[in-house]
């Protein structure tokens, strides 16, 4: 199998080192032996970058493929005006994965069209999403989860029975514009609910909490169950009409989320979900840690009482749920189940064959 000569953009800095998909996807690729990589990381300064690309452009041995991680645009765009301006005029065949599919979208899409991307990678499945993207971008849409697996961080390296905190959990609130408060509403209520049960508990939504991915494997190796909520939107659009409404009304207000649903999504008529799988739930079923997880699609690949124990959303289960917790059967299943979903389909070096297949496409057609 012949290598993909790739020249591959990220962003990696101090301010998105704990988001471990953007540190993972560069590192994914330095490893792969189907590709042969030239990097460009654009946290450095753009004169630096410019030569750097220049150079790698008119490489001895042909650029088959520029590549765009999520980091280049994911919360803003980190790419340089004069490189852009350099990628636009070059006719090799381009390949953007985009991020954060809930904010950003027009500029995102005049990203896409301005540099001529040959394909986008959304994070989601959802053929009608995809559908959506071609009215607006001219490009093909494809897709490829946003998570994958380094077997070397995270693996199981404590036993399950032996953890020291029952329940942990990670992550941020989600903004309110996504139409959705499931994160601050899992972590209060696991915090209150292991205060009740004289369950040990380390649960927080603060940035200055959260670990590298190293640190956060070790995390996960001495809980015992971690919370989870898919990721992404219940109102895609690609306009950021909701958005800028919202953040619109928030502005010198202090309001809470109740409010902000009543107002803006409880009658919401057009309703189109991105709700997506997350590498906090693959890297919990890496390490062994059984998730209580709300209900949802996951895209289609983790399934109740298989790969987890489900909660739903008003928390009218959770007497099941405390049962199923104690059910060290089925805790033993569905650390069988994950370790082989994540085996079989999320390893890093998977992930980047099905791309490499992918991309191997547009460099023939080429």
């Amino acid at each position: 199998m012949r290598k993909i000569k790739a020249l591959i953009f990220y962003y990696l800095a101090e301010e998105n080192s704990t988001l471990s998909y953007q540190k993972g996807w560069p590192d994914a690729f330095k490893k792969s032996d189907l590709f042969e990589s030239k990097f460009i990381n654009l946290r450095n300064l753009a004169p630096k970058n410019i030569s750097k690309l220049f150079i790698n452009l008119f490489w001895k041995e042909k650029i088959e493929i520029i590549i765009c991680l999520h980091s280049v645009f994911s919360n803003q765009n980190n790419m340089s005006l004069p490189i852009r301006k350099i990628i636009e005029k070059t006719d090799i065949p381009k390949a953007f994965f985009i991020g954060n599919e809930y904010k950003l979208m027009p500029e995102k899409v005049r990203f896409i069209n301005k540099l001529k991307f040959n394909l986008v990678f959304s994070q989601t499945n959802n053929l009608k999403v995809h559908k959506l993207y071609k009215n607006f971008v001219n490009s093909n849409v494809e897709w490829s989860p946003n998570c994958l697996i380094d077997k070397k961080i995270f693996n199981c390296k404590m036993n399950h029975a032996k953890r020291p905190i029952d329940i942990g959990y990670r992550g941020y609130a989600s903004p309110p514009y996504t139409g959705n408060n499931e994160r601050v509403q899992i972590a209060k209520f696991f915090k209150d609910f292991s205060s009740k049960k004289g369950l040990i508990s380390d649960i927080s939504l603060k940035h200055e909490d959260r670990f590298s991915p190293e640190e956060y494997s070790l995390f996960l190796n001495n809980c015992r169950f971690q919370l989870g909520t898919e990721a992404g939107t219940d109102y895609f659009e690609l306009t950021d009409k909701t958005r800028y409404e919202v953040n619109s009304y928030l502005k010198n207000r202090e309001v809470n989320w109740s409010e902000i649903y009543e107002i803006f999504f409880k009658n919401k008529k057009d309703k189109m979900p991105l709700r997506i799988i997350t590498g906090r739930n693959l890297e919990a079923a890496a390490c062994g840690t059984v998730q209580i997880l709300f209900e949802g699609e996951y895209n289609g690949f983790l399934k109740p009482d298989i790969h987890y124990i489900s909660l739903k959303k008003d928390f009218s289960n959770i007497n099941e749920v405390e049962k199923r917790m104690n059910d060290n059967h089925l805790l033993e299943e569905i650390r069988k189940n994950c370790f082989n979903l994540v085996n079989s389909t999320f390893k890093d070096e998977i992930i980047l064959k099905n791309i490499y297949k992918v991309l191997l496409k547009y460099i023939s057609a080429d």
